[in-house]
């Protein structure tokens, strides 16, 4: 697409689980051009992800070339901003830059052990981060680190140690001031983040037997955070946040009443709280925006197992990948039951070991079926949990891989009874990125497609019933 001389331009940098990917878009929300790079993961034990921090890195540079390269008129870049996995770490050295761990992905919790011996502080852990005591989240995985890994204990008595949330590694090693810094939507992933002081926490640091030293400084979401260097020029990097956390922004300041659905690899189901934080037992309190004059929290629910699951159980049910929603059929009876607790189970469970199972026999694309479904249970679980802290919701916005498929779309209407305008456009965290880099537009283009209204699904009605039932059952066994 051409662009005019003086129109500005705005690089987006959306690193994601399976790829990270780079976009330019022009100051009507437009999209200009785009590169992309792969993500390699690496599971070496079933607790266990990771990514090579370096290839990261490298990988985020590959991708930005690979946006810019065409450019009619690369001159007209003036900003970027930078969106990444919440809740993933990586330990390095900052005299050198050298990764001294992988980058431990959010799915991975490998020192459970530790949250189980600190669940008496459960209680006051959600008081301070709007969180639950869980190994997905940053802290961790650090004292993992401190306690496992060598080079990590050498660079603290070295004083070299820099550790902290991915966006924080990337930051040091693309930006030419080589910050170590870190915005409040990935601080707040680490359960070492005072929610309401917007700070590092001496308390929670203490009750992980961490040392603050090796902690970037916590900045605002929009700042001069330093430099890229793009051919000879040098792009401002003035936005920096969580990739969920930028999803509310795709079609501009988020509406209160309006519930964001990312269904990707997991689902993030998140309604913002403009009155400030809202506290609730079984959903998670956040933030995804602050700058010197505006904060903006959110309630969010969590599924791990959204796509994840159906990429998980189609191959053991001899389900190729074009296959998978070629039969479903929601209003059909004949449909198991799946219990799912694919990267554990999210919220309002919290039950990290919970093991998936089926409930009741089917062909294979009934059970196939009944993981879709699971997906769509878990989520309007959640949107029940939203609607009794919050209050009533107006409807639902629709985004991610799943977003695709038009069942998937229709089953979520017609469970929740909300309308769901389904997303034209997939890259919702690029899109949310873009429109807080560029604000000042009078309207921000809506991306969103057809509203899909509801529809009566007795079928689908009854399926989650049973369900909840037979979650109800498992979990009191589990408890027992």
């Amino acid at each position: 697409m051409k662009t005019q001389q003086h129109d500005p331009l705005y690089l987006v940098i959306d690193q994601g689980s399976h790829a990270t990917r780079a976009f330019v878009f022009d100051a009507a929300g437009r999209r200009i051009s785009e590169g992309w790079t792969q993500v390699t993961t690496a599971r070496p034990a079933p607790d266990r992800v990771e990514h090579d921090a370096r290839a990261l890195l490298d990988g985020t540079r590959h991708a930005i070339t690979a946006a810019i390269k065409d450019l009619d008129r690369p001159e007209n870049l003036v900003a970027a901003g930078l969106a990444t996995q919440r809740s993933t770490i990586v330990c390095w050295d900052k005299r050198s830059g050298t990764p001294l761990t992988p980058a431990i992905s959010w799915q991975d919790t490998r020192n459970q052990s530790l949250i189980s011996e600190l669940a008496t502080g459960a209680q006051r852990v959600r008081q301070l981060t709007g969180l639950p005591l869980s190994a997905h989240y940053g802290a961790s995985k650090l004292r993992w680190c401190l306690e496992e890994i060598p080079a990590v204990r050498k660079a603290l008595e070295a004083k070299t140690l820099a550790w902290g949330p991915l966006a924080s590694y990337l930051l040091y090693g693309l930006l030419q001031e080589k910050p170590l810094i870190c915005d409040p939507a990935n601080a707040a992933r680490t359960l070492l983040w005072d929610l309401r002081q917007r700070d590092w926490s001496n308390e929670l640091l203490g009750l992980f037997e961490l040392p603050r030293e090796p902690l970037p400084l916590c900045v605002h979401t929009r700042a001069s955070h330093g430099h890229l260097s793009i051919g000879d020029r040098h792009i401002p990097l003035q936005l920096c946040t969580g990739d969920q956390s930028a999803v509310p922004f795709a079609a501009g300041w988020p509406e209160a009443g309006r519930v964001t659905v990312n269904a990707g690899t997991g689902a993030f189901i998140q309604r913002a709280t403009p009155d400030g934080p809202v506290r609730s037992d079984n959903l998670l309190t956040g933030i995804i925006y602050a700058d010197s004059h505006r904060v903006a929290y959110t309630l969010e629910g969590t599924v791990n197992g959204a796509g994840a699951a159906i990429e998980a159980i189609a191959p053991e049910l001899g389900v190729g990948p074009d296959e998978v929603f070629a039969e479903l059929d929601l209003s059909r009876e004949d449909v198991p039951v799946f219990l799912n607790g694919i990267g554990g189970l999210g919220s309002p469970f919290w039950q990290p070991g919970f093991v998936s199972r089926f409930v009741g026999d089917g062909s294979p694309a009934r059970k196939l079926q009944a993981v879709l479904e699971s997906v769509l249970f878990l989520i309007q679980t959640n949107l029940d949990e939203l609607r009794a802290a919050s209050g009533e919701l107006s409807e639902i916005a629709l985004t991610g891989g799943l977003s695709r498929e038009p069942v998937f779309v229709q089953g979520l209407a017609d469970l929740s009874g909300l309308v769901v305008l389904h997303a034209e456009h997939e890259e919702a965290t690029a899109r949310g990125v873009a429109f807080l880099l560029n604000e000042k537009v009078a309207r921000w283009p809506d991306a969103r497609g057809p509203a899909v209204t509801p529809r009566k699904n007795p079928a689908l009605a009854r399926h989650y019933q049973r369900w909840q039932q037979a979650m109800a059952k498992a979990l009191a066994n589990t408890r027992a």
